[in-house]
């Protein structure tokens, strides 16, 4: 059985784990990494670095005692209990859209990932998807956000 460690911040690109948050210094080694208490807080320092620059790990210790991570997933930006509204436009080629803001003149802005998607009471979801329906290529859904 492993032992969880905490969460860190780990990129790709520099090969190493975050060691010094400002300025962004990285290691390879695990055990020098930053660590921080919450799944929250490592996302939130990880998307300080840059999107797709690092991502959230939880460290944990084998029983042979090495180090090793596992990636996180991405926090959902709705709470549970929310609705979102994904958008699938035959004209664009990268697949569904998620609403993730929307102004306060009606104007809407899209993720390609869930994560991004902003809740919405039923209501509002229902509306928004109302106004992408009657565009040419477009179909929009609700979905309920769950745990």
């Amino acid at each position: 059985m492993s032992e969880r460690i905490g969460y860190a911040v780990y990129s790709k690109i520099e090969g190493g784990y975050l060691v010094t948050a400002s300025p962004s210094n990285y290691h390879w080694d695990p055990a020098a990494a930053l660590m921080y208490e919450t799944t929250a807080k490592a996302w939130a320092s990880a998307k300080r670095r840059g999107p797709g620059y690092a991502i959230a790990v939880v460290i944990s210790r084998g029983e042979d005692g090495s180090l090793h991570h596992e990636e996180l997933s991405p926090p959902m930006k709705a709470v549970s209990g929310s609705w979102i509204v994904r958008i699938e436009d035959a004209g664009l080629p990268i697949g569904p859209l998620y609403i993730s803001s929307l102004s306060r003149d009606g104007k809407s802005r899209a993720s390609t990932e869930i994560c991004d998607a902003r809740g919405f009471s039923y209501q509002q979801a229902v509306e928004l998807a109302a106004k992408f329906q009657g565009r040419p290529n477009c179909t929009a859904q609700i979905e309920q956000v769950s745990d």
